[in-house]
């Protein structure tokens, strides 16, 4: 017995001594090792950087330029072709995290220390930075660190290494087609829809116009039938042909249509429709016929719409509007909704 007492009695030291390492290691705002030269803290701020201030950018990977931007007049440009479009906000939006920069930890380097252990002899990504004032930021990442992620690397201001966050990495490890401004496509009322063709390579083809008292349907291929107003199914159908957008950009003024699938596309949909002229007031004119909240006559811009669809690829289709240059990615439900519409029911 008293030996079973006298085990629960160390056990106890033991823990209570476990206890309060645990709690001096968490107390401690900061501590250095002294062999490794490695600081610890909550947050190192490594650089300030004005975000608004910055007037260029550029990102390398394994030594290769993969992206650069330059601001010339408030107008972010690619020095290599300064005709392209691009996105102002999605360019903003990657100088969050130079603002400022920050560390969890950092490192101090003895003279001779080799900075292969880091990966920073041939890093993953440079980051380049320039500012108005005339200042210049450099930030090289080396490989992952281990158990707590982020990525070892150097600033140019100084000799230590630094365990950056991820996010110093994810942010700019971006597509440079990303950072160009997407072409939209127009938002249509399925009720301003006057007419629709899908003309398909494979499977069948389907045209249906809104009839001449404005209200009902003429189906016409691949069967003939009339749809009454207020039928549900058509109603649905109608629908996809309507909040369509691009995912993404595959490919800005290509000159090789073919390579997806767009010089012959698979399919091509056409559809026709009108919107409130610019100017024009609203207006609900029961004399002439027109139900509350629809545009009158006079006041209607008639518009067109023509998409070509591609090669399917990972993320979807490749889609582009007739005569255009610039290839998107479309999702692959929105494209089979389009060209599938005998599938659902309509017969």
């Amino acid at each position: 017995m008293a030996k079973k007492k006298k085990s629960l009695i160390l056990l106890a030291i033991l823990c209570t001594t476990l206890v309060g390492l645990i709690l001096l290691y968490f107390l401690m705002p900061q501590r250095k090792d002294e062999e490794s030269g490695t600081e610890e803290a909550e947050s190192i701020t490594v650089d300030k950087i004005d975000n608004t201030l910055i007037s260029s950018l550029v990102i390398e990977k394994e030594g290769k330029e993969i992206y650069s931007v330059r601001k010339k007049e408030d107008t972010w440009q690619f020095p290599e072709d300064k005709e392209v479009p691009l996105n102002h906000d999605t360019i903003s939006g990657l100088f969050g995290c130079l603002d400022p920069v920050k560390a969890s930890r950092e490192i101090h380097l003895a003279e001779d220390q080799d900075l292969t252990q880091y990966g920073l002899d041939d890093p993953v990504m440079t980051i380049t930075v320039e500012t108005e004032d005339g200042k210049s930021y450099q930030y090289k990442l080396g490989t992952v660190v281990p158990i707590t992620g982020g990525y070892y690397g150097l600033a140019a201001s100084d000799d230590r290494v630094y365990c950056f966050d991820e996010e110093m990495y994810s942010t700019f490890d971006i597509e440079k087609n990303s950072l160009i401004q997407m072409e939209e496509l127009p938002e249509i009322n399925a009720s301003h829809i006057t007419y629709l063709k899908v003309e398909n390579k494979e499977g069948d083809d389907f045209e249906a116009a809104l009839g001449e008292d404005r209200k009902n349907w003429s189906i016409v291929r691949p069967y003939t039938k009339t749809v009454k107003e207020g039928d549900s199914q058509w109603d649905m159908v109608r629908e996809y042909f309507t909040s369509l957008s691009y995912d993404s950009l595959a490919e800005y003024k290509s000159d090789q249509l073919e390579k997806y699938g767009l010089e012959d596309p698979s399919s091509v949909i056409s559809i026709k429709y009108y919107e409130k002229k610019d100017g024009a007031e609203s207006s609900g004119d029961s004399v002439s016929g027109n139900a509350a909240g629809e545009i009158a006559e006079l006041d209607r811009e008639y518009k067109s719409l023509k998409l070509c669809i591609g090669k399917s690829c990972e993320e979807g289709y490749y889609v582009c509007e007739k005569g255009s240059l610039n290839v998107y990615i479309m999702s692959e439900d929105a494209v089979a909704n389009m060209t599938g519409v005998d599938k659902y029911g309509l017969k």
